[in-house]
């Protein structure tokens, strides 16, 4: 989920960095506010063609590369689970 969180993030930037409206951009790719706005939210679980769709109509590609997950260092752990006061 966190990658559909992730790209929809970097797509919206990229729209807004173009002066696009979710409106504008539905025009050039034929698909509903809606469903780019789910995009940009990380909430859309369909088909990689409309992702390219959109992607196209901003000029973007999709692209696959390895993982960037890690787990937490031993430092880091006591920051993720806070003890109540």
């Amino acid at each position: 989920m966190t990658n559909r969180i992730n790209m929809g993030k970097d797509i919206q930037a990229e729209r807004k960095a173009q002066g696009l409206t979710q409106a504008e951009v539905s025009k050039r790719c034929g698909l509903p506010t809606s469903t780019l706005s789910n995009m940009e939210r990380g909430r859309f679980k369909g088909s990689i063609d409309l992702y390219e769709r959109y992607l196209a109509a901003l000029g973007l590609q999709l692209s696959v590369g390895p993982r960037t997950l890690r787990p937490p260092t031993w430092d880091e752990i006591p920051a993720l689970f806070p003890e109540d006061e």
